[in-house]
């Protein structure tokens, strides 16, 4: 068999398949993944020792060899052995022949060697191929793997799921304790917060007390330096009040001396004037005898008469003078007397004086003794202060305590989750080996490459359907992440609403409890001038008495002076026609003691008649103002009520309410220690106004500065319980107005809790929720309506007030007319005073005129006894006898001159002593009454200025108050209106929704039953997918799983998504105003209402 010729080509030519064999080495590397192996394993070098030359193995066991090499190869083996045992001969021509047959071999090896080549080029290829899948295996097979640790993640977070779904009735137990340790932590918080708050706040008041303790301690150390100097001048005052007194003294007795001394005077000159009688009746009895002897007397002797006559004038000039001496010297008695008279009164105005001293000592030592109490009660208040911050400090131990204890409890379930972390740790390695064993499964693989291939096809369809269920369940999760972070946010955001809403209230409350005190400390106040006003009453009563019986007392005395005044008229009427004038005008001022008498007794009838009308509007005053009171404590009981049952519901909203009521309940006891220590000023003040008072008795200019000063001290008082009166108005409309507001916000978020009840009715925990935060904010909203009608009560108590003060004002007008008739009556007591005043006026000239008899009297006994020292020497010369006789004649026609004188003197005598004694008389009654006149005089004075200053303070306060009061009434009015008309809008707005109302709480209630309903079907279909998960196995658990947690990712990352949109969308939009008309008209135009009961979905039940 002949075969082509080959072309002749060397060993070492480079075909371009590859090199000749033996020429070249693969470098080893490093096996590529699972599918790699050795491909220079046939490539070896060979031996040194010229071993024969073994052909390397095959690269692969599926490239096959053909028969012909084979058969070559075998035959050429045979050659081998054969040409060993051949002999010399053939041995080179069987080695051409060998050499050729070696060389087709090569060529033919060689040309199999250019098909092995390509065949491992396409090999190569398809191992690349295959090691690329083989690589995109072991990725898939990795993120398989990892997937499968998130499935198993998933798988235990499904499993929590599950069991919070089996005990969705009950909730979770992790839940609530995290709940309850953050709401625990919060309220540490609070605590702590409020804690720091009142300890600052401590700090501030003690700071505040101490520094008012200080002030109230230099003023009471300036006041007791004060009330020493005062006491010390008051000491001066006494020492020189003493010394004038002893000096008044020793001018008394010198005057009664004096007194004495004229009096001596007097009894001598009357001894003096009874010898003149006897000498003139001796003188007469001889003028008689010598009648005759006098007629005898020349002309001489008449010229001696003319002489005599000249004496006798000087002998009455004489006895004019010492008449004259007489008259200054009992006119200078007069003046000692009254001099001791004005020094008696001096004396009991210094008494008074010092009685005024003694009083103000005894209240400024009073005064001392009640700053010291005042001190010891601040130092005690101090105390209790230091106390207050030791037990605050105390309680903020007892915080940070259990603080630790919430933090080590934290401490240990970090370590218990930890504990988890590790437990999750384990599982992830179990997972590992799981990976593992895929692994070993991925080996399998290779061998099995169809099967690879099938299994590959089913992972990528699998890979494709889990990838859009992922991308399904991921859009639903980040919808309903989004949905849900919104609905977290707005609860959220409702909640802040709700507390701030509820701190607001909290406020409210407060102020409505200060109010409640304050009514009663107004109920006290009024208690307190209910007192006072019986006090008055029994005062005023007491004084009408007294009144009444010096009216008795004067009635008595005029009736008195009136039977004086007849007696002296029966003397009087004996007398000249010279006193026929004082007749007449003792019969005027008897006409005019009878117009008195009658005057005093219509006083007295008005007197009672003004008692019986004042008793009686004391009477209804006392009742208005007990029915008043009791009006007032129902009120008052009924505001306790209202607000005990808000404190109740406040309560039950709320537990850090308390913190903020002790709050309140700290700033009440300060208010209340306040509104004691204005009391007790308000008292210190009206001490003060009596003392002052009491000294403008004495001092009147003093008095009339210290009571304006009074009146304009309480005309500020009264303005300022105006305006604080006006501040309570407007607070109280400010919080009218808040309330308002707070309404409207609260019927805003119930609209807006009303449309999120609608869209996520589904969600059937927010809705319980959100019904039960409806429920709180209709409650929130019914107590602010109560707090509203609450405030328009206080609004009627301020203008009952303000009744009662215009009340009061009308009382103390009724006291001012009474201050006025007191006055008139001693306006009608002076024209009394003033008759006697007359009537001692008219006795006076009568005196005078006794004076000029007893005067004349007195110069007739002196020219009886110069005549006697003349006859004397005529006696004793008889050679003068017939002028003695003619001294006789003389002496006898001036004896029946000087007798009818005598007579008339004796007469005028008998009349004028009954007249002095009368007057004696009357001055001993006149001067009491004088003194009483003056004395009432003194009081009526600063009562009448007083009179005067507080009716024009009245006026001005009658004035002010008057337009206070017409400004309240149109502001209450307007007010009252415009809250009616408010009233009347809102009823008309809320009218036609009113079915619409009762229709939601209808759909509400049937909701509720409707939850009941859902809640059994939740637990059979939890108890159904317990059976159903306890029936299926391991594969299925895990794919249901995997789809789980899918399903959870993809909501969570829509909720997320949804939050965000809802974040922005808010703070993009502005805030809306709710329409009340639309407000529930949108209830059928919804796109995204669900049914009450929406069945689950099919991947949920499995």
């Amino acid at each position: 068999m002949s075969f082509s010729r080959a072309p002749v080509k060397r060993f070492n030519e480079n075909i371009g398949c590859a090199p000749a064999p033996g020429t070249y080495e693969l470098k080893p590397g490093e096996v590529k993944g699972p599918a790699s192996f050795h491909r220079s394993e046939r490539f070896k070098l060979l031996k040194a020792s010229g071993a024969p030359f073994i052909p390397p193995p095959s690269p692969s066991k599926d490239v096959p060899m053909s028969p012909v090499a084979v058969r070559r190869t075998m035959s050429v083996d045979g050659l081998v052995d054969g040409s060993m045992s051949k002999k010399d001969k053939s041995g080179q021509s069987m080695q051409m022949k060998q050499q050729k047959l070696l060389e087709k071999e090569i060529r033919s090896l060689v040309q199999q060697r250019g098909e092995q080549d390509r065949r491992l080029v396409t090999l190569e290829e398809e191992l690349r191929k295959v090691e690329a899948k083989l690589l995109s295996a072991v990725r898939e097979k990795t993120g398989l793997a990892a997937n499968v640790t998130t499935l198993e993640r998933q798988l235990a977070e499904l499993k929590k799921t599950n069991e919070f779904l089996k005990n969705k009735v009950s909730a979770d137990t992790t839940k609530k304790r995290i709940q309850s340790l953050s709401m625990e932590l919060m309220e540490a918080r609070n605590k702590l917060d409020v804690n720091d708050k009142e300890l600052s706040f401590l700090q501030i008041s003690t700071e505040g007390q101490v520094k008012l303790l200080e002030t109230d301690l230099e003023a009471a150390r300036a006041t007791l330096t004060a009330l020493r100097e005062r006491n010390k001048d008051l000491e001066d005052l006494h020492h020189d009040t003493k010394v004038q007194n002893e000096e008044l003294e020793n001018d008394m007795d010198t005057l009664q001396a004096v007194i004495q001394e004229l009096r001596e005077e007097v009894n001598v000159l009357q001894g003096y004037l009874d010898t003149a009688n006897d000498h003139i009746q001796d003188l007469r009895m001889k003028l008689h005898g010598k009648t005759e002897m006098v007629n005898s007397i020349s002309e001489s002797q008449q010229e001696k008469l003319g002489h005599l006559e000249q004496k006798l004038e000087q002998c009455t000039a004489e006895l004019e003078n010492s008449q004259n001496t007489l008259r200054q010297k009992e006119e200078e008695s007069e003046k000692g007397q009254q001099d001791l008279q004005a020094s008696r009164d001096a004396l009991q105005e210094t008494e008074k004086l010092l009685e005024r001293r003694e009083a103000e000592l005894m209240s400024s030592q009073k005064a001392l003794g009640e700053m010291e109490v005042q001190m010891q009660r601040a130092n005690q208040e101090v105390a209790d202060s230091q106390i207050a911050v030791r037990q605050q400090e105390a309680e903020l131990v007892r915080l940070r305590e259990v603080l630790r204890r919430t933090g080590e409890e934290l401490d240990e379930k970090v370590a218990h989750l930890e504990e988890k972390c590790k437990v999750l740790e384990e599982e992830s390695v179990s997972s590992q080996g799981r990976v593992e064993e895929l692994k070993a499964e991925l080996s399998l693989l290779r061998e099995n490459r169809r099967s690879e291939e099938e299994v590959q096809e089913q992972l990528e369809q699998t890979y494709t359907s889990l990838a859009e269920e992922l991308k399904q369940e991921k859009e639903h999760a980040a919808s309903l992440a989004s949905v849900l972070e919104r609905v977290r946010e707005e609860t959220e955001e409702e909640r802040k609403q709700l507390e701030d809403e509820l701190e607001e209230a909290l406020g409210v409350l407060s102020v409505l409890e200060l109010q409640d005190e304050r009514r009663g400390e107004a109920l006290q106040g009024l208690q307190q001038e209910k007192t006072e006003l019986e006090r008055e009453l029994t005062e005023t009563r007491a004084l009408l008495v007294r009144r009444s019986s010096d009216v008795q007392v004067v009635h008595s005395t005029m009736r008195s002076l009136h039977e004086e005044h007849t007696t002296s008229l029966s003397k009087i009427g004996d007398l000249a026609t010279e006193l026929e004038s004082s007749r007449q005008a003792l019969k005027g001022a008897e006409e005019r003691g009878r117009a008195l008498e009658e005057e005093v007794e219509r006083v007295t009838k008005q007197m009672k008649e003004e008692m019986e009308r004042v008793n009686q509007r004391k009477e209804v005053e006392v009742k208005k103002v007990r029915e008043e009171m009791e009006g007032e404590q129902e009120k008052h009981l009924a505001d306790q009520q209202a607000q005990e049952k808000a404190r109740a519901e406040y309560a039950r909203m709320l537990l850090a309410a308390q913190t903020r009521l002790a709050q309140r309940d700290e700033e009440m006891k300060r208010a209340e220690e306040e509104v004691q220590r204005q009391l007790q000023e308000e008292r210190m003040e009206k001490e003060e106004v009596q003392r002052l008072l009491e000294q403008e008795k004495g001092e009147r200019e003093v008095q009339r500065r210290d009571l304006k000063q009074c009146m304009s001290e309480e005309v500020g008082r009264l303005e300022r319980q105006v305006e604080v009166l006006e501040e309570e108005k407007l607070a109280l409309q400010c919080l009218v107005g808040e309330v308002e507001k707070e309404k409207l916000s609260l019927l805003n978020q119930l609209e807006k809790m009303e449309d999120q009840v609608k869209k996520d009715l589904p969600c059937l925990e927010n809705h319980m929720e959100v019904e039960k935060e409806r429920d709180e904010l209709k409650t929130v909203v019914e107590m602010f309506e109560i707090d509203k009608r609450g405030l328009q009560d206080q609004v009627e108590l301020i203008h009952n007030r303000l009744m009662k003060a215009e009340e009061q004002r009308a009382s103390l007008q009724s006291q001012l007319e009474l201050m006025e008739e007191k006055v008139s009556l001693q306006s009608q007591v002076d024209p009394v005073v003033q008759e006697k005043v007359t009537l001692q006026s008219q006795v006076d000239p009568v005196v005078q005129e006794k004076v000029t008899l007893q005067s004349q009297v007195d110069v007739v006994v002196k020219e009886v006894v110069s005549l006697q020292s003349q006859v004397d020497p005529v006696v004793q010369e008889v050679t003068l006898q017939s002028q003695v006789d003619v001294v006789v004649k003389e002496v006898v026609s001036f004896q029946s001159q000087v007798d009818p004188v005598v007579q008339e003197k004796v007469t005028l005598q008998s009349q004028v002593d009954p007249v002095v004694q009368e007057k004696v008389t009357l001055q001993s009654q006149v001067d009491p009454v004088v003194q009483e006149k003056v004395t009432l005089q003194s009081q009526v004075d600063p009562v009448v200025q007083e009179k005067v200053t507080l009716q024009w303070e009245m006026e001005e306060q009658r004035r002010d108050f008057q337009r206070q009061l017409v400004a309240t009434r149109d502001k209450s009015d307007a007010e009252t209106e415009h809250w009616r008309r408010q009233y009347e809008e809102l009823y008309t707005k809320v009218k036609p929704f009113q079915e619409q109302l009762n229709g939601f709480a209808a759909e509400r209630d049937a909701l509720l039953n409707e939850n009941g309903a859902n809640q059994e079907e939740l637990t059979r279909l939890a108890d159904a997918y317990a059976r159903l998960l306890g029936h299926q196995n391991q594969k299925q658990k895990i794919r249901h799983v995997v789809k789980l947690k899918d399903e959870n990712v993809s909501l969570k990352q829509e909720l997320s998504k949804l939050r965000a949109q809802v974040s922005r969308q808010k703070g993009g939009q502005p805030q809306r105003r709710v329409d009340p008309i639309k407000a529930l008209n949108h209830l059928d135009s919804k796109e995204n209402e669900q049914p009450a009961a929406a069945p689950l979905r099919p991947g949920n039940r499995c």
